[in-house]
């Protein structure tokens, strides 16, 4: 891991791969990069999102809520 790493995990499903990374910043603030890379005709594709601590709380709020959501929808399928 680099000095700034503080936790690293990984999903893969198929052609896609989530990563979940925490870091520390430069003033010591932590934040979360989620990147996802998608396998597509031999190269990758990259999107990344970045969630700072000020906000993630809300953010995983908002995440558990759609996540319920997505699942409640599956279940009554």
């Amino acid at each position: 891991m680099l000095e700034n790493e503080r936790y690293k995990g990984k999903i893969t499903k198929g052609k896609r791969t989530y990563f979940f990374d925490v870091k520390e910043s430069s003033k010591g603030d932590l934040y979360l990069s989620i990147d996802e890379r998608i396998k597509k005709e031999g190269e990758y594709e990259s999107q990344r999102i970045i969630i700072f601590d000020d906000v993630l709380i809300e953010f995983v709020k908002e995440l558990k809520k759609a996540a319920k959501f997505i699942t409640d929808q599956v279940v009554n399928e």
